[in-house]
């Protein structure tokens, strides 16, 4: 009779490990439940000075060009509400546009140029975030800090459109203020 108190006994505590084990399987799948996030909306957090963003010409800038061509474009600034600055790249040399030194199209190997000119809204008016029109692009493809800097200084400073490009960053940076 005692070898069977003892296995009832290790039933019991087994079933009592059972039943906290299962709680916390319980109490984890309504976690997860509650804390599932939209594919579409993204968790809340700075995009850093370089990363790539792929978008539609038609997107960028008030000004309807008629092209429906992707095109990458490169953070230069944000401010607190994750509201974007980006230059957007090409890969045709031409008028107001400067090669970037330490950067090539990933899958094309082409060299890479930029434009000179800031866009901090798209073609509604909206500010640039991350969404639907603007979407971010794996790491690997971010401009170095040191791209990030020669486009800054040129595209602040010495370009035709600078004084513009100033604003449009000045104008950024009050929306975070208000």
């Amino acid at each position: 009779m005692g070898i069977f108190k003892r296995k009832n006994n290790k039933n019991a505590k087994n079933s009592v490990k059972e039943n906290k084990v299962n709680k916390k399987n319980k109490d984890t799948k309504q976690d997860k439940k509650t804390t599932k996030v939209d594919s579409k909306t993204k968790p809340n957090r700075n995009v850093p000075w370089g990363r790539t963003i792929t978008t539609n010409d038609k997107y960028l800038g008030k000004q309807k060009t008629g092209s429906n061509k992707k095109r990458p474009v490169v953070v230069i600034d944000n401010n607190k509400n994750n509201e974007l600055a980006v230059v957007p790249l090409s890969s045709k040399s031409g008028s107001n546009r400067t090669e970037l030194k330490c950067y090539k199209n990933k899958k094309t190997g082409q060299t890479t140029y930029y434009k000179h000119y800031v866009e901090i809204e798209d073609d509604e008016g909206n500010p640039i975030v991350i969404n639907d029109k603007f979407r971010e692009n794996h790491k690997n493809m971010d401009v170095s800090k040191e791209d990030v800097d020669s486009i800054r200084d040129r595209v602040l400073n010495h370009s035709l459109p600078s004084k513009s490009n100033k604003e449009k960053i000045q104008k950024l940076h009050k929306k975070n203020r208000d």
